[in-house]
């Protein structure tokens, strides 16, 4: 996409084979620059989608979370398809907001919630298991923590 930004406001490629046409010091700056911008953009992203994932659970629950984590990951990965196909400035631009959808459901996202889930089944298990060992018993059952029924429902 930068070849052809760079192009459009340049002479066209005289000289040389054709896959020589986008080997320039100009066009490899500007594509370091995009490259660096939306790998920034990605880690911002992904940092603030651990806060609003993390709201997200205690607002719908593990099960809604995880569901709009991937669906939204899904959308941000087809704007920025249709970014590409674009192509250019306009789609370099595309291609960078659509980031801004990682911030509400992403990989990060994605993997807490998928982690609660792990550690929610573990215990679980290690309660079924081991009953008196590690957790308080009472009237003769295991306790089972108010956080984690509110975690699996």
């Amino acid at each position: 996409m930068e070849c052809d930004i760079f192009y459009t406001h340049n002479p066209p490629f005289t000289g040389g084979p054709p896959s020589q046409r986008c080997q320039r010091h100009e066009i490899d700056a500007g594509t370091a620059l995009q490259y660096s911008v939306l790998g920034m953009s990605t880690s911002l992203s992904g940092v603030i989608n651990l806060f609003v994932c993390g709201y997200f659970i205690k607002l719908w629950g593990p099960r809604w979370s995880f569901v709009s984590q991937t669906s939204l990951l899904g959308l941000r990965v087809s704007t920025q398809i249709i970014g590409v196909a674009v192509g250019g400035r306009k789609g370099e631009l595309i291609f960078q907001v659509c980031q801004a959808i990682g911030m509400v459901g992403g990989p990060r996202g994605y993997q807490y919630v998928f982690n609660l889930f792990l550690f929610v089944v573990w215990y679980l298990v290690s309660l079924l298991r081991f009953p008196a060992r590690k957790y308080t018993l009472r009237r003769g059952k295991a306790w089972v923590p108010s956080w984690l029924i509110i975690a699996v429902l």
